[in-house]
């Protein structure tokens, strides 16, 4: 997700075996020309999201009526939702000339 959103990373990795690992320094240029890798990060991602929303509305339906702290889950489910980058534009996609992204 570092890599991804130009953030400092949140978490470490231990190699439990012997390992070739290679630092890449510009992210979105090899990202770029390896399609392969970032579709399989995206469904990583995908799946990871979907548990934790599913998690949340699941943790939402069953303290619904105690009116307790996690009445916030409402507010995080809709940031989750439906918050989108600022820089984002629909459309505008390079098949479709009118933009429309439909």
């Amino acid at each position: 997700m570092a890599i991804l959103l130009d953030k400092p990373h949140t978490a470490t990795v231990k190699a439990v075996t012997p390992s070739r690992l290679y630092l890449i320094e510009d992210a979105d240029a090899f990202m770029a020309k390896a399609p392969d890798l970032l579709f399989h990060v995206g469904k990583v991602m995908a799946h990871r999201l979907q548990l934790a929303t599913g998690y949340l509305a699941d943790i939402k339906s069953q303290f619904a009526e105690h009116g307790s702290h996690l009445s916030m889950v409402d507010e995080v489910l809709e940031t989750l939702l439906h918050q989108q980058d600022p820089g984002f534009a629909p459309g505008g996609s390079s098949r479709d000339s009118g933009g429309s992204g439909c």
